[in-house]
Order: structure tokens, then C-alpha cells, then sequence
């Protein structure tokens, strides 16, 4: 029984937000979505969930519940909404949250570093009112450089590619003769679906995003390998 409506922070053009939205939305649940403003949102977020560390989005604070990323939120609204399970106590939904997670990480970082020479859309990363202020580019380089260093330097983009290509053809066989990851409707589908945002990014109607990113977000010779 939910007492007052949970809040929920996020980034809207985020895979990792808009997952756990989507599994709120399958189950019901009303949430008020607050925006978050990379950095200077870093420190309210830490106090809504009560840690000491670096706080990420998705998180959503539901009375006493402080969930930090999108498969604890996807737990709670099937624990606490409606609608099908989506199965995500199942251990075949774990694994496929895991190949989701790696294609996203792997999206992320191929995206940073499409972006990193590219002052414009680097501005356009940064959400309003952010990417009004001056020096908007480079905080936004400040970011790409963060992400890229939770990587290993060495990492080519053929490597990456390489990496996606054996999640996807691994996608590609499980639904081969099926229209589902695990025959029905699950968190598996979700989990996935986001992830393909880094591939071939959906139109603005559906997922709004700044525009002069997206050619950034589109990966060319995977979109080739698997059409």
C-alpha cells in the first residue's frame, strides 16, 4: 500500500531512466519525476537517499524506500503495483538485465567518445538551463571524460563494437522463434529495448533527445549487421 506517490529522478533522453519509467508505467504506478541537473543536482540527490557516495539516476525515494538504479525500481512496482508480473525475481530476467547493462555501458562509452570533439552537441547533452549557461561545452567535457574513465583506455571502438555485436546476435537468436525474450512479456523485453536506443535511436515522438546528438547516439555498422 503506497501512502503518498513516490518521486522519481531521472534524465528524460536516459536508456537507464526510461526503463525503470517504463516498468512504473506497466505496473501502475503514479510517481511525480523530478529532473536531475547533473552536478548541480549531485548533493539534493545524495540527501534524498540518504548517502555519503556519489548518487546516480534513476533513484526514486517512495516513503522509506530509497531505490538507486532501474532494476530496484522495476522490483518495487511489481511488489507494489499492478498488472503482469514482468518477472523480476527470476533468475533468466537477471541474466538478460546483465547483457542489457553491458550493451548500455558499451553504448555509453562509444557515445563519449563520438561527442567529446563535438562542441555543439556537447552543449545540447547538458539539459535547460544548463545548456544556456556559459561554459556549457565544457562541463559537458568535464562528464565525457568522467565516463570515459571508468573504461579501460585501451578499449578501441572496434572492441565495442565487437562486444555489442555478440550481445545482439545473442538477442537475435532468443528471438528467432519467439516474439518475447522469455515467451511472454517480461522485464527482460524492457531491459533490452532501452539498450537499443545506442543503437539506432528512436524518433524524438517517442524518446525526445537534442538533435545535434543524435547522429552520436546511432552506431552505423551495427545498425548494417543487424537491420
Amino acid at each position: 500500500f503506497i501512502v503518498s506517490k513516490p518521486t522519481f529522478y531521472g534524465i528524460g533522453y536516459s536508456p537507464w531512466s526510461y526503463q525503470a519509467r517504463w516498468a512504473l508505467s506497466w505496473h501502475g504506478i503514479d510517481y511525480n519525476y523530478q529532473e536531475y541537473l547533473p552536478m548541480l543536482g549531485q548533493v539534493k540527490l545524495r540527501a534524498y537517499l540518504r548517502q555519503r557516495g556519489h548518487a546516480t539516476v534513476p533513484a526514486m525515494v517512495a516513503g522509506n524506500d530509497k531505490l538507486r538504479d532501474s532494476f530496484e525500481i522495476a522490483k518495487w512496482a511489481e511488489q507494489n503495483g499492478n498488472g503482469a508480473d514482468l518477472k523480476t525475481s527470476t533468475v533468466e530476467v537477471g541474466q538478460w538485465n546483465q547483457v542489457a547493462e553491458s550493451m548500455k555501458r558499451l553504448g555509453r562509452i562509444r557515445f563519449a567518445n563520438a561527442i567529446r570533439h563535438d562542441a555543439v552537441a556537447l552543449k545540447a547533452s547538458m539539459p535547460p538551463p544548463l545548456d544556456k549557461m556559459p561554459g556549457a561545452s565544457q562541463a559537458a567535457k568535464v562528464g565525457v571524460q568522467y565516463i570515459l574513465s571508468t573504461y579501460p583506455i585501451e578499449t578501441t571502438l572496434e572492441e565495442i563494437e565487437n562486444k555489442t555485436a555478440t550481445h545482439l546476435a545473442t538477442v537475435e537468436a532468443a528471438l528467432e522463434k519467439q516474439s518475447f525474450l522469455l515467451g511472454e512479456p517480461s522485464y527482460a523485453d524492457i531491459a533490452i529495448a532501452s539498450s537499443l536506443q545506442f543503437i539506432d535511436p528512436t524518433t524524438n515522438h517517442y524518446i525526445p533527445m537534442p538533435s545535434a546528438g543524435r547522429k552520436h547516439w546511432r552506431c552505423n555498422a551495427l545498425c548494417t549487421k543487424f537491420p
